[in-house]
């Protein structure tokens, strides 16, 4: 175990909020002392600290939003500033030696990493996300970092792990093995099919072939294809926060797990992946590289939308198989769990 007089600040990025919170959850849970901050716009509603003031302001300013424009703008411009501040802020609370802070996703502004650098002597730990938006100054911010890991193994990786052997390192995203798990579930949650993201064309397209099954869609936005799609309203389920998501994980015989992945992040095995494994379900997924090296055989892979149907149909009339293969998937994901990321990411700066 990690020692417990750690101090922990987890700086995550607001759309990837669940990834950092998680992150945060499991820190607790092993006994740190840890703060969460969004160094971005964050809904209140996704957790965190309570007292923080970014989700005092974030509150505000979608108040202000409503009422009138231009003190929203002016809100707006002050919440990103005092976002920043707050950073510095609990980094600099914790100024001992054993005292990290961990930017989920995406590192910070060049201002913040430097105060960091200059007013604390707090270790500085970057998980960083992909696909990532390459710039002049992106590179420059990793000298800032005592550690970086990635989540995926493309070319990112290739070009830090070149310049910072020491320092660059993969670890796959993870799941919470507290909120996915094999369950018994009402009838309502039951289906044939499951698929939990949100709406794309393509990925209307894709699903259209089982629109005869017991189909169960959830997610954001797929009200924005009825006009094109129909069929989608007899099948969307609406939005599903991450505690339901394994009651419909549960309920189904088949889950998709990447599906319509743009090709760009087809270096990172996603935390949808690990939700249907840890739930005990099997699932069928887009052909990722690090994603196949991580499962094998216990996913069935396919490569476009015809192998996708002949899948997906072949499983359904095989249960004995997608229990197998289901069993052998979960055993593989309580590896990548977030107690054991934090473990590992914690672990890798502080003395055991």
């Amino acid at each position: 175990m990690i020692r417990k007089n750690v101090r922990i600040v987890v700086v995550g990025a607001a759309w990837y909020g669940d990834w950092a919170k998680l992150f945060y959850q499991a820190c607790l849970r092993r006994g740190l002392a840890a703060t969460i901050v969004y160094n971005n716009s964050v809904p209140a509603t996704w957790g965190g600290n309570k007292d923080s003031v970014v989700n005092v302001l974030e509150r505000a300013k979608m108040t202000l939003r409503r009422v009138t424009p231009r003190l929203f703008r002016y809100l707006k411009t002050a919440r990103q500033f005092v976002t920043e501040l707050e950073v510095l802020f609990r980094a600099w609370l914790s100024w001992r030696k054993d005292s990290l802070v961990v930017f989920i996703w995406t590192p910070g502004s060049h201002l913040v990493l430097k105060l960091l650098r200059a007013l604390t002597k707090a270790k500085l730990i970057l998980w960083l996300g992909e696909p990532v938006v390459r710039d002049d100054t992106w590179e420059e911010k990793f000298d800032y970092f005592d550690r970086v890991f990635m989540v995926g193994d493309g070319l990112w990786r290739e070009v830090l792990w070149e310049k910072n052997k020491k320092r660059v390192e993969l670890l796959p995203l993870a799941s919470d093995h507290n909120i996915f798990f094999p369950a018994e579930v009402a009838e309502e949650y039951k289906s044939d099919i499951v698929f939990i993201g949100k709406y794309l064309p393509s990925r209307a397209k894709s699903l259209e072939a089982f629109r005869e099954y017991n189909l169960k869609i959830y997610g954001y936005g797929w009200e924005m294809g009825f006009l094109e799609f129909p069929w989608l309203k007899d099948k969307w389920g609406g939005s599903l926060p991450i505690d339901k998501s394994n009651l419909v994980y549960n309920g189904a015989k088949i889950a998709i797990g990447t599906l319509g992945m743009p090709k760009d992040s087809f270096t990172t095995t996603t935390q949808r992946t690990f939700d249907i494994a840890l739930s005990g379900v099997f699932q069928v997924s887009e052909r990722v590289p690090l994603t196949y090296e991580l499962f094998g055989e216990s996913i069935g892979f396919y490569k476009d939308d015809e192998d996708l149907k002949r899948k997906v149909e072949y499983y359904l009339e095989r249960p004995e198989e997608r229990m197998s293969c289901a069993k052998r998937a979960r055993a593989i994901a309580l590896n990548y769990t977030y107690d054991k990321s934090v473990d590992k990411i914690i672990g890798s700066i502080i003395e055991k």
